[in-house]
């Protein structure tokens, strides 16, 4: 009996034995995995990362292309304000000066790419036809400058364009009274017409405006060239002038065409210029 005893002792001691040694190969097992799970740790796979590269570049598309649209709206709007500025500075010039213009000095020359005129320096009236020595009354005596008139030449009741082949020049004046002056003249005046209004006038340098090499370009005495706009499309930019009959002011029609970036924006302008003196 007691071989017998010792055998089922013995079994049910190695039972317990052969568990716990089971035990212990898988618990070694999991650590194992643990161990090896913890070298590897989780992270993005190459789907994921390329999915999001791709959604990230659809976003970049659409966000430059509106910031794109935006920037080259901006830089469009600053053109057409740079184009509209210069057109505008270049109206108010032409008409301001035009307008000051010695009655019929204007003409027109180059087949409409340049206006010329005299600009009017000072005015006045006289009562006698002048000879060498000219008693006047200035339209603006408080504004003359007696030295300032020194050479310069005068006109008087100018009644087309050859009328200023005719001006003689100013040698001295003098100061009479308070309103008169007596000019003396190098000259005695030829070509002169009788007008109703006995009227003189004082030239400055001539004037010319013209389109060329895709500029508006003033010119005094027909030099000392000066920009006045850029980007003008001379081919289509041109100065006309109408002669209205039984009318005292005649019309300076001037027509300015701009191009840039493709975009062409054209101004036209009526300016009013005295035709009797």
């Amino acid at each position: 009996m007691s071989p017998t005893v010792s055998w089922n002792l013995s079994r049910l001691s190695a039972s317990p034995c052969l568990s716990f040694t089971h035990n212990r190969v898988s618990g070694r097992s999991l650590l194992q995995g643990k161990f090896l799970m913890n070298r590897h740790p989780k992270g993005f796979t190459l789907i994921e990362l390329v999915v999001t590269l791709v959604i990230l570049g659809v976003l970049s598309v659409g966000i430059s292309g509106f910031i794109g649209s935006g920037v080259g709206g901006y830089i469009t709007a600053r053109d057409r304000e740079a184009v509209q500025g210069e057109a505008r500075f270049a109206i108010e010039r032409v008409g301001r000066e035009l307008r000051n213009a010695v009655p019929n000095s204007v003409t027109i020359e180059k087949a409409g790419q340049c206006v010329s005129y005299y600009p009017i320096y000072a005015s006045g009236f006289y009562e006698l036809l002048p000879t060498s020595l000219l008693s006047a009354v200035f339209a603006d005596s408080y504004a003359i400058d007696v030295n300032a008139l020194k050479g310069k030449k005068i006109v008087f009741s100018p009644q087309k364009p050859d009328d200023f082949d005719y001006a003689t020049t100013i040698s001295s004046v003098t100061k009479e009274t308070k309103d008169d002056y007596l000019m003396a003249l190098n000259s005695s005046p030829g070509g002169l017409s009788r007008s109703s209004t006995k009227r003189f006038y004082v030239l400055g340098n001539q004037v010319q405006f013209c389109f060329e090499s895709g500029q508006l370009v003033r010119k005094e005495s027909l030099s000392d060239d000066m920009p006045l706009a850029n980007n003008v499309l001379v081919s289509t930019s041109v100065f006309t002038l109408q002669q209205i009959s039984l009318n005292s002011y005649g019309l300076v029609n001037v027509q300015y065409t701009f191009s840039q970036n493709g975009e062409t924006t054209v101004f036209e302008q009526e300016i009013p210029v005295v035709n009797v003196p």
